[in-house]
């Protein structure tokens, strides 16, 4: 109820007194509190480390793919040249690699 000296100004069919907010919200709006209940309750564990390292294997190897087609479809379209090792330019005055280096 109302503090005395209020009382007058409220009217019983049309007012209602709270005094927590969590009660006006399920009194007007029910869908918003069990939305923000939702929300507050939900929680996610963190990844390990382990499923970390899976997803970026998978992740790497799918890169790699995409890459090895897009270069087959180059050379296919002639686009990208596959040329011999020994007949690959090389800058003036460059040593020759030896076999055994990259």
């Amino acid at each position: 109820m109302p503090h005395a000296d209020l009382a007058d100004i409220f009217s019983r069919s049309k007012s209602r007194y709270y005094i927590n907010l969590p009660e006006v919200l399920r009194r007007v709006a029910p869908s918003l509190v069990s939305d923000i209940l939702v929300e507050q309750s939900w929680s996610q564990e963190p990844r390990g480390l382990t499923e970390i390292l899976e997803a970026e294997d998978v992740l790497f190897h799918q890169a790699w793919y995409n890459r090895h087609w897009n270069m087959r479809i180059g050379i296919q379209q002639g686009e990208i040249k596959v040329v011999e090792k020994e007949t690959w330019p090389r800058p003036p005055g460059a040593p020759r690699r030896s076999s055994g280096t990259c």
